[in-house]
């Protein structure tokens, strides 16, 4: 069914989007390892937003290996963790993140969605703080 209803569609408008002189970027939630093959076909630019395992169906080294030099890949850190996890454990993530997806470029760490909260709670506005933090200091080439 995805190459029925999304393959089919989307391969049109990335190629209208580049025809434009812009950048078609794929943002899609969840399990795509199975599809894979499909998102690669239609050359997106970049795919967001990399949800690890449990959530998503793919690791960021698989990722890598799979489509890695033709699609820029952009996420692999999720929210509920930005939301629930302790400072530390941000600053091993995004080391290890990087760690996965830097080697040969064409990769940006960036959370798998924004918080809606408002206000932002505590917790999560200072691991935000110590994710951009150790993304810059890990994150550099």
């Amino acid at each position: 069914m995805f190459r029925r209803l999304v393959t089919r569609y989307d391969g049109l408008y990335i190629r209208m989007i580049r025809a434009a002189g812009a950048f078609a970027r794929i943002h899609s939630h969840g399990k795509i390892a199975h599809v894979l093959d499909q998102i690669d076909e239609m050359a997106p630019d970049a795919l967001d937003p990399l949800e690890p395992p449990p959530d998503g169906d793919i690791d960021i080294p698989e990722l890598k290996r799979r489509i890695g030099s033709r699609i820029c890949l952009m996420g692999g850190i999720e929210l509920k963790h930005l939301e629930t996890r302790d400072e530390d454990f941000i600053s091993q993530l995004v080391r290890q993140t990087i760690a996965a997806g830097k080697s040969g470029g064409r990769f940006v760490i960036m959370p798998t969605a924004a918080p809606i909260n408002i206000p932002l709670s505590a917790k999560t506005e200072a691991n935000f703080i110590r994710f951009i933090e150790t993304a810059l200091d890990t994150g550099r080439y």
